[in-house]
C-alpha cells in the first residue's frame, strides 16, 4: 500500500509535535510517523467524522493516571477503533529494575482496558527513527487488512518471535 504525503499539513504537525512532545526521541519518532499520509496528527482525539484507514495521532494523551507518550487510534476500514500506546523509552526512566517493573505494570493495566503498548528504546529511535515508524506503519498495516491484533501483538502475523518494540508489554 502506498501513502501520499501531504507536505503544508505535515509541516504544520511538525511545529506541533515540537510544541507538545517532552523529549527528542518523541519529537524524532513522530517526525518519522507523520511522513505518512496515514497518520493524522489529532491534539484532541479522534474526530467527530474519523475516516477508516486513517490512524490519529494524539501526543501526551491522558489515560486514567498515565500519560502516554502517542496515542495510535486507528480507525478500520469496519468503523472499529484500534488503540495503542506508544512508548518511547529513554534509557534515563526506563533502565532500572524498577523502572522495568513499573512499565510493566502500566503496561498490565492499559492491556486489561484494550490498548496495544508498543515500547521503543531510545537508543532504537535516535539512531533509527525511520525504521521504528515503518515498524509502526507496517503493524498498523496488518491491523487494517485484519490480521488479529492478538496474533499481531505476539508476533504471528510476520513470524517474529523477539520483536523488540514488544519485547516487555506483550504477556
Amino acid at each position: 500500500m502506498t501513502w501520499s504525503v501531504d507536505t503544508a499539513a505535515q509541516n504544520e504537525n511538525m511545529n506541533y509535535v515540537q510544541a507538545f512532545t517532552e523529549s527528542h526521541i518523541e519529537s524524532a519518532l513522530a517526525r518519522s510517523l507523520l511522513q505518512a499520509s496515514m497518520f493524522r496528527l489529532s491534539p484532541e482525539g479522534i474526530p467527530p467524522d474519523p475516516r477508516g484507514g486513517w490512524v490519529y495521532v494524539v501526543p501526551q494523551y491522558g489515560v486514567g493516571r498515565y500519560r502516554l507518550d502517542f496515542a495510535l487510534f486507528v480507525i478500520t476500514y469496519d468503523e472499529d477503533i484500534v488503540m495503542i500506546d506508544l512508548e518511547c523509552d529513554g534509557k534515563q526512566f526506563h533502565s532500572t529494575p524498577q523502572q522495568i517493573e513499573k512499565d510493566d505494570e502500566r503496561n498490565v493495566t492499559l492491556v486489561s482496558e484494550g490498548w496495544i503498548v508498543l515500547r521503543y528504546p531510545g537508543g532504537a529511535i535516535h539512531h533509527e527513527a525511520d525504521a521504528c515508524a515503518d515498524e509502526v506503519q507496517t503493524f498498523i498495516e496488518c491491523i487494517l487488512a485484519g490480521c488479529p491484533t492478538e496474533e499481531l501483538v505476539r508476533g504471528k502475523c510476520f513470524g517474529w518471535d523477539n520483536w523488540h518494540t514488544l519485547q516487555r508489554s506483550a504477556a
